[in-house]
């Protein structure tokens, strides 16, 4: 092997040193390579090669105070490089020998044999500390991707230049110097490493996941050469983030678009020395339809020529879609026109505006409701409208809130509803006695504006309902025309919504029913409680006494009472 002398700096020593065999235990040692591959140079994978060197001041007590090394670089059979020198000692040698410190090369061309050399003299500075052992310098060499290289060895060995390069270190105010010891040269072979591009390391292939989440996909790659990946999006969608030297994440936010659609993503990954390896995944979009959740198979009763409104329909998607419900389809088809309203809130309001065309018919209205994605994602069902000839009677019982214990309470009772005449009516109303005192029943609009000949009421159990009487129970009677010569009544009926009697109930101060929902119901003995008589229409000079089709709790969808 050819070797070259080292050149450096005569500068570096102002002695004439007296040069003695090395017994103080100094030395200089290549603690590790970075870059090799089982041992050895690759030279088809570009990558840097790093030669990390530690120096060792064996002396416990002097600092070595001028030091000079050299380095050789050669290769066999024409094998070229690149390089570059540097120093990684714990501290800066430029400051610890403060007369000069010096990285000199004789020849640097990546050719033949190349020459480096670090020295450094002191004037008052520490020099290389007393025991000083750790990091010194680095070489680094790259071969670029020469695979002709394949073969031909390497080496690395210390090195003697003139004038003063010697490979020394000088201690004392004597300046005796020592030449620390060389664990070198050290060679390596140069082999061509076949490329192996990175792969995927069990890539998802396929996604499933609704719309409205973002989908976030975790990928690895792995590559036995380049220890730092870079990923890609070579798809049309979604974006490629890498979250280390070998993952990366995709990340898409799909749309309704997408539901159907099967769009896929395409990840590609490099190792800067071949081609983008890629990988596809499949992407099955999602979509969760709406639902009603209440409200069909309702009935609402209307009089013909009136208006009603079914209860309110309650839908939900269960995703982060607005869903829109439509009618779909009135059965029979009717002369007047069914509506739908969106109350913005989830629920919708369907009305149906009937004519007197429309009498006598039970209508089946079919709603949907769709969130507008592909393929109509929807839910349907009917609801009924029994359009009768007349609208029926309507009564309710008020619901009070807020009710101060110790204080009177007057509740009413109220026609809502009703297209016939009313003649008289007969109500049995149950209440709990332990927390409302009954005082008295009060005569309504019936009796105050139309002059109402009768109104009466009594309270307590009468025995028909044996142990199952509740505590409170009373009964009110009204009559709007009673047999007493000339004196009638102004009018039989007013337009609903009418208050026909008030309860006058004194609310139990007892605190352990505070913030207590006490309710107040109708109740039936007989067939006849709870009853309406009333003119027909069409047949006014006759009398009819009407009883409960439906009864229900205030909510209108609680308690269901069955009075037959």
């Amino acid at each position: 092997m050819k070797r070259f002398m080292c050149a450096l700096l005569g500068s570096l020593f102002l002695l004439s040193a007296t040069i003695c065999a090395q017994e103080n235990g100094s030395y200089v040692n290549l603690s590790s390579v970075d870059g090799l591959i089982d041992g050895k140079i690759p030279v088809s994978t570009g990558q840097d090669i790093v030669f990390h060197f530690e120096y060792h001041n064996g002396d416990p007590t002097n600092k070595a105070k001028g030091i000079t090394n050299g380095f050789e670089l050669s290769a066999t059979g024409g094998a070229t490089w690149v390089g570059s020198y540097d120093y990684e000692f714990s501290f800066d040698p430029s400051t610890n020998f403060d007369l000069i410190w010096s990285q000199t090369t004789y020849s640097w061309d990546g050719s033949g044999a190349d020459t480096v050399g670090f020295g450094g003299s002191v004037i008052m500075g520490p020099g290389l500390p007393p025991g000083y052992s750790g990091p010194g310098v680095t070489i680094t060499v790259n071969f670029g991707v020469n695979p002709a290289f394949d073969g031909e060895i390497f080496c690395i060995d210390s090195c003697f230049y003139p004038p003063s390069g010697r490979w020394v270190w000088a201690y004392g105010s004597s300046v005796v110097s020592f030449p620390p010891d060389w664990d070198g040269p050290h060679c390596y072979d140069l082999f061509e490493l076949p490329y192996l591009p990175p792969t995927w390391v069990n890539p998802t292939l396929s996604y499933t996941g609704d719309h409205c989440d973002l989908l976030v996909v975790e990928f690895e790659a792995t590559d036995d050469e380049t220890p730092t990946l870079t990923f890609s999006n070579e798809g049309s969608i979604g974006t490629v983030t890498g979250t280390g030297p070998t993952t990366c994440v995709f990340t898409y936010q799909p749309t309704l678009a997408d539901v159907g659609a099967s769009p896929t993503a395409v990840l590609g990954v490099t190792d800067g020395l071949g081609p983008i390896v890629t990988t596809v995944m499949g992407i099955n979009v999602t979509n969760q339809r709406p639902v009603f959740t209440s409200g069909l198979w309702t009935t609402t009763v209307i009089g013909m020529g009136n208006t009603g409104c079914a209860p309110s329909l309650v839908t939900d998607d269960v995703d982060c879609d607005p869903s829109v419900a439509s009618i779909m389809s009135v059965v029979p088809t009717p002369d007047g026109n069914v509506s739908i309203t969106d109350n913005s809130d989830g629920t919708y309001e369907v009305r149906f505006a009937t004519t007197e065309a429309d009498g006598g018919v039970l209508y089946e209205v079919t709603v949907e409701v769709t969130d507008g994605g592909p393929g109509r994602p929807h839910s349907t069902g009917p609801i009924f409208f029994d359009v009768i000839p007349v609208e029926p009677f309507e009564v309710q019982i008020e619901k009070t809130h807020n009710t101060l214990q110790g204080m009177h309470e007057i509740v009413d009772v109220i026609q809502t509803k009703g297209g016939e005449m009313m003649g008289g009516f007969d109500f049995m109303i149950a209440y709990d006695a332990s927390a409302l005192i009954f005082q008295a029943a009060l005569p309504g609009d019936l009796h105050t504006v139309c002059g109402w000949e009768y109104f009466n009421y009594r309270y307590g159990p009468n025995g028909n309902c044996g142990n199952a009487c509740p505590s409170g129970i009373l009964e009110v009677v009204a009559i709007a025309e009673t047999n007493n010569g000339p004196n009638h009544p102004l009018c039989l009926s007013l337009t609903p919504p009418v208050v026909i009697f008030s309860l006058d109930f004194l609310v139990s101060d007892d605190r352990t029913l505070e913030c207590m929902y006490v309710p107040i119901r109708f109740f039936w003995t007989n067939c006849t409680d709870n009853s309406i008589a009333y003119h027909p229409a069409d047949d006014p000079l006759s009398a009819v006494q009407g009883v409960s089709r439906y009864v229900v709790d205030y909510d209108l969808i609680g308690h269901i009472e069955d009075p037959n």
